[in-house]
């Protein structure tokens, strides 16, 4: 139960509460603030998207402000690690300076084959 103080305490029980909350407040504060010595979020659940040619040199998060994707050389490819919305997202473009969504899909058969696929059409019953 939030006891309600008054603005302006007269008494010594008064002024200690509201210091006390004071205090509490400054507390909660102080805890909803980001602590730069936490440690980095996990990046698990990335994909590694193999980048197509002609791709840029980064790619913009759709969702969260300020993310950049930045591409890693290994052998023959060059990939790119997103989470899956950000590869779906990718795979929508229609219109860009550099590979649309069918050049992301292309150059990542092994993604594409995760997509869900219509089911086949059921037959019709043989009619006599």
């Amino acid at each position: 139960m939030l006891v309600r103080l008054p603005a302006q305490p007269k008494i010594g029980t008064e002024v200690i509460a509201r210091a006390v909350m004071a205090r509490r407040r400054g507390e909660l504060i102080d805890a909803a603030k980001p602590n730069p010595n936490d440690p980095a979020p996990d990046l698990g659940g990335l994909v590694e998207v193999i980048c197509p040619p002609g791709w840029s040199a980064c790619v913009q998060s759709k969702t969260i402000r300020n993310r950049f994707y930045y591409p890693e050389t290994n052998g023959e490819h060059t990939t790119i690690k997103l989470p899956w919305h950000e590869f779906i997202a990718l795979t929508r473009v229609t219109e860009c300076s550099g590979p649309n969504g069918g050049c992301w899909l292309e150059a990542n058969p092994h993604l594409a084959a995760l997509f869900p696929k219509n089911a086949p059409p059921v037959p019709a019953p043989l009619q006599d």
